[in-house]
């Protein structure tokens, strides 16, 4: 076989690097639609959180329901500023990462 000629030599090098660039985009694409789908997943996760939350919020008082956000926020800071309020938030927060703990 003839030995090819430093022309065809760059032409194949060429050939090579534009098929590894390509690789890479389609690798880099990937890569986005996984992180895409990730963060779609979590923001999910946390969208059910925050629903399951407020129907326990409105499972607790019914008329919590009946307040905006601004007022919801008001009522639940002044309860959560009550010490024996925190203290039992406090207790159930502990109570519940010894559980978690192994």
């Amino acid at each position: 076989m003839a030995k090819k000629t430093l022309v065809e030599q760059i032409k194949d090098t060429q050939i090579e690097l534009e098929k590894v660039r390509a690789e890479k985009k389609q690798k880099e694409n990937q890569l986005a639609k996984i992180q895409k789908q990730e963060r779609e997943k979590e923001h999910r996760v946390r969208t059910r959180r925050l629903i399951q939350k407020g129907a326990v919020l409105e499972s607790v008082d019914p008329n919590l329901a009946q307040l905006n956000e601004e007022q919801l926020k008001a009522c639940l800071r002044e309860i959560f500023s009550n010490h024996t309020v925190q203290e039992v938030a406090k207790n159930h927060l502990l109570s519940q990462q010894e559980v978690d703990t192994p």
